[in-house]
């Protein structure tokens, strides 16, 4: 029924709405009404209701229609003006990173919504789009002056959307337009600057509701309940406990208590899932009800709508430890998610996204390796793949994506179980395989030896070298190291490739501990300390570098881990570069930790890239780059924890935050922009080719 109301709106406020309000014409109706019919169907199956992600009645729509991207053209083609598939054609234009397009086709539609009797809500999402792409764009006076005005009506087009939602019969439309209102205006602060700026913008929001308490009670109270929460938060702001003041806790207190009582009386009207989600957050930050938990407004929630994703996402946040829960409070959660078997939705898929929110909470991946995450994740690959909805996935994908949650647990003979079932992986399989394991923050060649490894009649000696070099007793590590590959008849290859990989890396520490430069590309077997993640890379016969560009550009971490402070220098040199597929392009030095990355620094391949990626020092560093030859490249972090970057030996960048003292990876890769954005490029086109040679690094003393 849910469903059904949701799609009767779309196609009224879409295809009755151009009918009736639309700017029409003989030689673009047509088209237009597919178009519009077409996007009624998506918004209904895919953006209302994001935990499904193919319906049957989606399928329909695609064996019933034309494809999107030849009605897009014809309607281009017609000079069709309508205001309404102006902003859907200038949404496809930017989903494909065509924004300079996009922002002229919105501003087009704009204009053309002003005045015109499409529904308000259709209207709202326009200038969202429109002050959101231009948010990113240089900032010329022009423009200022223009998003100057388009966020001032942003704010009057956001009222009278929620003043059209009071004439709505449906509930369910009501819910789903107040909760567009205050995901898009009541979160976005960006746009109105710092925190008191946003605060008298919310105090203006607050009182122009106003008018609705007499006739709409539940729009009034469940609008003004979320935007006294916000009001709430703003005061005490975003950081740790001990960063918030005396005057930040009290206000915090009192709009969070207003907010409380204010969504009590819209609950008491007609329960939502929205105003319950609210109260997880209320409950989380301890200004509950008596008797009232974040659980219990949780399971309030996911009895209206079992997969409502954000009344999982904010229970996950208030099971986290800062706010009084657990990791094991979220790792129960996580579970509980992939339990419920809906593998027509999305929500067991939470349950694997939560597992590494874990990991990067707590530093580690320990909750993978419990047998219940194990059971859960090869029941949830299972699942997914057995589910009718999702037989589009190309063939062994979630095989693989099974391997790789088998591995993260440690269950390397579930793992290999799993890709001896696809047998031998095709050229398009070892792709789909790599990108299963780096879904769960693994690399796949690696992966592969340890699941080899690790199930082999050496495994239980292979498992003591591993802690004799993680523990850093090195030589220890290499005597056994060697003896396995000495006696490891019947070893497999990919076994005995990654042994080779830690006995490089155990010589790598040993030179690396001493202070001396190390160098990293001296010797053939210089690849087995890269990992690989986009493009091709090899070795050349002076032991130097080259990568030439995939689809993603081209980028290798490196496999060993070190610890600051350091110095990284080296040389890298454009040998080929197409020009004519890539607007133009930089190459990255980029410095992680083990989970997230933490700081990068683009080096720009032609002054196009420094002008558009902006900054500026990355447009000074141009007087420093030799476009067309041998760049040196040093990334230090010093004793006071901060990253210096320097081109040719000139200083031309400084980063100090996020303690890089953590980092413990850097790699290298090349990004590639067209149109403005980062993209993929033409399966087959080699665009780029790297050479990096002379890569060293040392450790710095630390006092």
């Amino acid at each position: 029924d849910l469903l059904v109301e949701i799609k009767e709106y779309n196609i009224r406020t879409l295809v009755d709405a151009y009918d009736a309000h639309g700017t029409k014409d003989p030689s673009w109706d047509k088209d237009a009404r597919e178009f519009l019919t077409y996007y009624a169907y998506g918004f209904t199956y895919n953006a209302s209701f994001p935990s499904i992600y193919i319906s049957e009645e989606l399928k329909k729509a695609n064996e019933k229609f034309r494809p999107l991207d030849e009605l897009s053209r014809l309607l281009e083609k017609s000079g069709c003006n309508d205001p309404m598939v102006l902003y859907l054609i200038g949404v496809r234009y930017e989903d494909t990173g065509r924004d300079l397009i996009a922002k002229a086709l919105y501003t087009r539609s704009h204009q053309g919504f002003t005045n015109s009797g499409y529904a308000e809500s259709r209207k709202f999402y326009c200038i969202r789009r429109l002050v959101d792409i231009t948010e990113k764009a240089k900032q010329t006076p022009i423009l200022k002056t223009q998003r100057k005005q388009w966020i001032e009506d942003y704010d009057r087009i956001a009222i009278d959307m929620l003043q059209y939602a009071t004439s709505e019969d449906s509930f369910a439309i009501r819910d789903t337009i107040v909760s567009s209102f205050v995901d898009h205006v009541a979160s976005k602060k960006d746009i109105h600057g710092p925190p008191d700026a946003h605060l008298v913008r919310l105090k203006k929001y607050i009182d122009m509701i106003e008018p609705l308490k007499e006739d709409h009670e539940w729009v009034y109270h469940t609008t003004k309940g979320i935007l006294l929460g916000d009001y709430g938060w703003t005061h005490r702001g975003t950081g740790f406990a001990n960063t918030v003041g005396p005057e930040g806790w009290r206000s915090f207190e009192e709009y969070l208590v207003q907010s409380r009582e204010s969504l009590k009386m819209a609950w008491a009207i007609e329960p939502s899932s929205l105003i319950a989600n609210e109260m997880i957050s209320i409950a989380m930050a301890g200004h509950a009800a008596n008797g009232e938990t974040e659980r219990i407004w949780f399971e309030r929630a996911i009895e209206i709508m079992f997969d409502d994703l954000d009344a999982w996402g904010k229970m996950m946040r208030a099971s986290r430890p800062r706010w009084g829960g657990s990791h094991k409070q979220m790792f129960e959660l996580a579970i509980e998610a992939v339990n419920t078997g809906r593998f027509d939705t999305a929500l067991p898929y939470r349950g694997a996204m939560y597992l590494e929110e874990i990991e990067k909470e707590r530093g580690d991946a320990h909750f993978w390796s419990h047998p219940k995450a194990v059971d859960a994740m090869e029941r949830l690959a299972i699942g997914m793949q057995t589910n009718e909805l999702r037989q589009n996935e190309p063939e062994g994908w979630f095989t693989l994506l099974r391997s790789a949650y088998m591995w993260k647990g440690r269950a390397y003979a579930r793992a290999l179980q799993a890709l001896n079932e696809i047998g031998e992986l095709s050229q398009e399989q070892e792709v789909l395989a790599g990108q299963a394991y780096k879904r769960i923050n693994g690399d796949y060649l690696q992966a592969l030896g340890e699941i080899h490894a690790f199930t082999s009649p050496h495994a239980s000696e292979i498992m003591s070298a591993m802690q004799a070099y993680t523990q850093g007793n090195l030589d220890d590590a290499k005597i056994m190291f060697d003896a396995i590959l000495a006696g490891g008849d019947g070893l497999h290859p990919k076994a005995k490739e990654m042994i080779r990989v830690k006995l490089n890396g155990v010589t790598f520490q040993k030179e690396f501990a001493s202070g001396k430069w190390v160098r990293l590309d001296a010797n053939k077997d210089a690849l087995l300390n890269w990992q690989p993640v986009h493009g091709q890379w090899e070795v050349d016969d002076h032991a130097r570098l080259i990568s030439t560009g995939g689809e993603l550009g081209l980028e290798a971490i490196f496999r060993h881990p070190i610890q600051g402070p350091w110095e990284f220098i080296f040389e890298m040199e454009i040998i080929e570069k197409q020009d004519e597929v890539w607007a133009n392009g930089g190459v990255i030095a980029r410095v992680q930790n083990e989970h997230e990355l933490q700081a990068f620094w683009v080096f720009p391949l032609d002054k196009q890239t420094a002008e558009e990626w902006g900054g500026w020092d990355l447009r000074k560093s141009m007087d420093f780059i030799n476009e067309h030859g041998k760049n040196t490249i040093k990334i230090r972090q010093d004793k006071s924890d901060v990253l210096v970057f320097f081109i040719n030996g000139k200083r031309v960048w400084r980063y100090s935050d996020h303690a890089p003292r953590a980092l413990r990876q850097f790699g290298l890769s090349t990004v590639y922009k067209q149109m403005g954005q980062a993209r993929a490029v033409p399966e087959g086109i080699a665009q780029i080719k790297v050479r990096y040679s002379n890569i060293r690094i040392r450790s710095l003393p630390k006092e």
